[in-house]
């Protein structure tokens, strides 16, 4: 065995980091590369869906600081034994914290390299803390092999942070364009969540409030002035999901407003193709280690279904995102502008339809997990 690749976020974890390891490691040579992610509910289902070869460590999700420093020790010994087990000669850490600590460890006691996937926002001061904190960040990053990030943005942010350039290694994320196509609306869908002549706006991330949602909900309240019969499905589960419904409350859209909870990944290409315009304005949180949009997988997802995209000027997403072509950037503060750009959409099909044939072929053409998969090739 070559290389491991240990990740806090991997299926059936929804995120957009999960997704994106999966379909990576879906498509490198599985006798030469192994995955150790959490024991979760259903990780042994997902297990067998493909052949990666995946060990699940025993984890509890939640807990306090004796419950996660059980959980780091019993990744430690899950990691030794595969090491030394399986003949492991590089690493792959999914995070920074806990994995690239692992990492860290390795390299100095037993001359592994490991190589460091980042997602914007890691170098910043409220990332690496205080002393102790800063200290183990900066040790990390610097001793990592390579840098292995999503999108230029990212690039640039650990040039400045004093990384070389070859020393980096920007992978872009992908879609399955067998998954994500245009297809007609699935009446089980609008039926269960009371589509029916409805136009749709659409959101799929986890609620955090670096998404956005809060400035749709501003927008929306003067869009449905205008666009009686619109309806915002928020689809997904997260920390900021009680403020929303609290908001969408005190504003008086629960008419105008579903929220989905999670959806299972089957079903996702479905829930793309129930919309007509699909809107994440994503914004920069400062103060915080979920501060950024490294690139946003879901945007190409969208495009690739047909629909036009709006999303935030914001971290990596003008990589995912044609403004003007498949869709609009937009300042994420400017709750004036994207009802706008949300009005000026659903009132014309016609731009709707043309930027979403573009945004499939621009997708189609640039975007697939082959070409991402042979970048981290020569890593493994």
């Amino acid at each position: 065995m070559s290389s491991l690749l240990i990740t806090n976020d991997y299926p059936p974890v929804p995120s957009g980091i999960s997704t994106f390891f999966y379909n990576i490691w879906k498509h490198l040579p599985p006798v030469e590369t192994m995955v150790l992610a959490p024991g979760v509910e259903k990780g042994r289902h997902s297990n067998t869906k493909v052949k990666i070869k995946v060990v699940r460590y025993p984890c509890i999700l939640s807990g306090n600081f004796g419950i996660k420093l059980i959980n780091f020790l019993m990744l430690v010994i899950f990691t030794l034994f595969l090491i030394f087990s399986k003949g492991i000669k590089k690493v792959h850490c999914g995070q920074i914290l806990i994995p690239g600590i692992i990492g860290l460890i390795l390299k100095k006691l037993f001359k592994i390299p490991y190589y460091l996937w980042c997602y914007g926002g890691e170098t910043t001061s409220v990332y690496r803390g205080k002393r102790t904190m800063r200290y183990w960040v900066d040790r990390i990053i610097k001793n990592a092999e390579r840098i292995m990030v999503v999108s230029e943005y990212i690039a640039e942010e650990f040039k400045t942070f004093g990384i070389s350039n070859n020393k980096i290694v920007k992978v872009l994320p992908a879609i399955d364009h067998n998954i994500f196509k245009p297809t007609e609306k699935s009446e089980r869908l609008v039926q269960r969540f009371g589509l029916e002549s409805k136009l749709v706006l659409l959101t799929v991330s986890r609620l955090s409030e670096r998404k956005g949602h809060a400035l749709v909900l501003k927008a929306l309240k003067e869009v449905k002035e205008i666009i009686p019969n619109i309806i915002y499905l928020i689809v997904g589960t997260g920390p900021f999901e009680n403020n929303l419904k609290i908001m969408t409350r005190d504003l008086n859209l629960e008419s105008e407003t579903v929220f989905t909870g999670y959806v299972e990944e089957e079903d996702m290409a479905d829930m793309y193709n129930l919309c007509d315009l699909y809107v994440m304005p994503n914004r920069e949180v400062v103060q915080s280690t979920d501060s950024i949009e490294g690139f946003g997988i879901v945007f190409l997802e969208a495009s690739s279904c047909g629909k036009p995209v709006i999303a935030g000027k914001s971290g990596g997403t003008s990589e995912a995102v044609l403004d003007g072509i498949t869709g609009f950037l937009i300042d994420p503060d400017d709750a004036v502008v994207l009802a706008e750009k949300i009005t000026q959409l659903l009132k014309n099909a016609s731009m709707r339809k043309e930027m979403g044939e573009k945004g499939r072929v621009w997708v189609r053409d640039k975007f697939s997990w082959e070409i991402s998969a042979s970048q981290v090739m020569p890593f493994v």
